[in-house]
């Protein structure tokens, strides 16, 4: 009898196994097949970020609401801190309570009398508030669409940069129609277009990302991989990176239980959104930092050329208030090998300010000299036929083509500060005399790199 009773306690529990991993093993919807938007769906059914229904549908031409984008957004993006909201259609009855305090906290949702979460979201809102959590936005960008003219100002700014990284276009007929209500399969592929790759599982990865990564679990290893757009840490413990190259700008919104560390990696940009998480770069190079959150800790073995922040930061074990002056913060270690000859064309600049032109064509070779991070380097100059050159400055552009910078002026028998130079751009230098003055424009030089 006891054995008996053994048995059908062995037979219950392999069949209550059985019945856990049947409701846990990731189920496809079954009115996807075919949809154009199902890879996308997929997706974010798979990480949890979009559910389907009790039936097992999704209903992809189904509109979806504001509270249900809300909670999506904050999913994905790790959302925690919340502020108190006040609109007369929110309650903290409602399940969306949360999500609302969260989305106003990060500054896609505007206070206001009414917000109407149970209203279909429209195309344009789901790009503005895309556009402010993802930071994705274009000035100068020219949108074409016929409907131009009824979509909201507020929006433009944020459009023109997602229609220029392609991750939303409009109609067939030329429309973008801003106000037209969005589907759940139109807004999951405009999730997946900006996120693109999510890692939502600790461990190591190696793989190259062609666009957008977002990092939303802990304890995460990137090694030896090129991320072609932004990065983006969201996960609540550390991170790690090595020999990481981000060709975009890596943010980091989360990490406030652990710490962020990268080593031999290379960055364009660098934007912490979250306080007092702590950052250290071992022979990391970053152009730019911007600070938007306070308490931020930053250890750093090389110069970081350009820091903002709107918070107080500690940098180097350094204290620097609000507004402070970061600029010399630190002495920058040389780490400066190699050098490369380069001839570029040249430009007088003209006017009643500038120098008559010397009888012998002013020449110039320029060398660009590497540091131990991949395209990056300082530039030297020789001159010939430019009497009275005391300083200049090298104006480049980054590997977008799009985006400048300019080091200097400095003495001509000096070195630049690092500057990005991969070879694809050539670059632009001006001579001074030593009262500023300009004296010459060298343009389109190319640096050979040795």
């Amino acid at each position: 009898m006891q054995k008996r009773r053994t048995k059908v306690l062995v037979v219950a529990f392999v069949s209550l196994i059985m019945l856990l991993n049947s409701v846990l093993t990731f189920a496809e919807p079954t009115d996807i097949e075919g949809h154009w938007a199902k890879e996308y769906i997929l997706e974010l059914v798979e990480k949890e970020i979009v559910k389907g229904y009790s039936d097992g549908t999704f209903r992809p031409e189904n509109n979806i609401t504001r509270a249900e984008f809300y909670k999506i957004v904050n999913y994905m993006m790790k959302i925690r801190e919340e502020e108190n909201v006040e609109f007369k259609d929110v309650s903290s009855k409602d399940w969306f309570y949360l999500e609302v305090k969260k989305g106003v906290k990060a500054g896609y949702i505007e206070k206001g009398e009414a917000l109407k979460p149970n209203e279909p979201i429209t195309r344009e809102e789901v790009v503005k508030i895309i556009g402010i959590v993802f930071d994705i936005k274009n000035e100068d960008y020219k949108l074409n669409f016929k409907d131009y003219k009824e979509i909201d100002k507020s929006v433009e700014i944020y459009l023109k940069g997602m229609v220029e990284k392609g991750y939303i276009s409009g109609y067939s007929d030329g429309t973008f129609r801003a106000k037209k209500n969005i589907t759940r399969a139109e807004a999951a592929k405009i999730i997946m277009g900006v996120g693109n790759e999510i890692l939502d599982v600790k461990g190591e990865y190696r793989k190259d990302i062609k666009g957008n990564l977002v990092v939303s679990s802990s304890d995460v290893v990137l090694k030896n991989m090129t991320v072609e757009g932004n990065l983006y840490i969201v996960c609540e413990g550390s991170f790690k990176a090595s020999n990481l190259n981000v060709k975009g700008k890596v943010y980091i919104m989360g990490g406030e239980k652990g710490s962020i560390s990268f080593e031999k990696s290379t960055m364009g940009s660098i934007v912490v959104r979250k306080d007092e998480v702590k950052v250290n770069l071992q022979k990391t190079k970053v152009l730019e930092a911007e600070i938007l959150s306070q308490n931020v800790f930053i250890n750093s073995d090389l110069k970081i050329e350009k820091v903002f922040s709107r918070g107080r930061m500690i940098l180097n074990n350094m204290v620097f208030e609000k507004g402070e002056r970061l600029d010399k913060y630190f002495e920058k270690k040389d780490n400066i090998s190699g050098g490369g000859i380069s001839t570029g064309g040249s430009e007088n600049t003209g006017g009643e300010n500038n120098p008559t032109p010397p009888t012998v064509e002013p020449k110039i070779s320029a060398y660009f000299h590497k540091s131990q991070l991949e395209n990056f380097g300082r530039v030297s100059i020789d001159l010939e036929g430019l009497e009275g050159a005391k300083k200049y400055s090298v104006n480049f552009k980054y590997s977008d083509g799009k985006k400048e910078d300019t080091l200097g002026p400095v003495n001509t028998a000096a070195k630049t500060t690092e500057i990005y130079y991969n070879g694809e751009h050539p670059v632009n230098i001006t001579v001074y005399k030593d009262n500023g003055e300009v004296l010459h424009v060298f343009k389109n030089v190319y640096l050979n790199k040795k």
